[in-house]
């Protein structure tokens, strides 16, 4: 599988991790290279993670890296073959009401772009009810996606970013779900991200473009970083 990236600024960040031991390391973007951190530390492209086989903790690192901005009318017009694993298309199990609301939530949006902004919108839009919560509402119907999208319409990050991933690919897009940090806030010179920063999100593929990031949580706190509501899209540490 041969993956693209979305063309975007260059830029270098040294990233000190303090108590943090784990198996795979947050990153930014995408990198180019990242060095420092230690032996037996490996570099996934097609998933875009920084992994080892154990959990331990890694030195402060610097990685090299691109912060993809795709313009929303490049997006528009993105065409080609789907470059990505087959996985990333999977609809197995998908029920026809699942299928039913993806179609009609994109019934008016022209471009695989307009439809990823529309499913955004549906669960960030007040007015449908959705509300981030830690607790879930109860299983009524033997299945835990239905009872989220048709009645409970509460839940946790995990849980927006997996149904919206089921919708777009009900709608023939490439969707995966990424799990990683929020940018955190600003200290001085320095960014502070912590374990209170953990979130989910969706990531959506387009041709020559790459994995674009769309978050349908909606959060009440600003952690979510939409910053461009017109593309739907935001930037995010992972």
């Amino acid at each position: 599988v041969i993956d693209t990236v979305a063309p975007g600024p260059r830029a270098q960040v040294r990233i000190d991790p303090v108590g943090y031991r784990d198996p795979w390391l947050p990153i930014f973007g995408t990198p180019n290279a990242v060095t420092g951190m230690g032996p037996n530390w490996r570099y996934d492209p097609a998933s875009g993670v920084v992994f080892t086989e154990t959990r331990q903790q890694s030195r402060p690192y610097t990685e090299d890296l691109t912060l993809p901005a795709p313009d929303p009318d490049d997006l528009r017009a993105a065409q080609g073959p789907d470059l990505v694993d087959p996985s990333n298309l999977d609809t197995a199990g998908i029920s026809p009401a699942i299928n039913s609301l993806a179609h009609r939530i994109t019934a008016s949006a022209p471009t695989r772009f307009d439809k990823a902004v529309a499913l955004q919108r549906f669960f960030t839009d007040r007015r449908n009810g959705f509300r981030y919560d830690l607790s879930t509402g109860p299983e009524t119907s033997g299945s835990a996606l239905e009872d989220f999208l048709f009645r409970a319409k509460r839940g946790f990050c995990e849980q927006f970013a997996s149904s919206m991933a089921v919708l777009l690919r009900a709608e023939g897009i490439p969707a995966r779900v990424a799990v990683g940090f929020t940018p955190g806030y600003v200290d001085g010179d320095e960014r502070v991200i912590t374990t209170n920063d953990a979130h989910a999100w969706v990531e959506a593929y387009f041709p020559h473009y790459g994995w674009v990031t769309f978050d349908p949580t909606p959060l009440a706190d600003g952690r979510a970083t939409m910053t461009d509501r017109k593309s739907g899209s935001a930037g995010m540490p992972r």
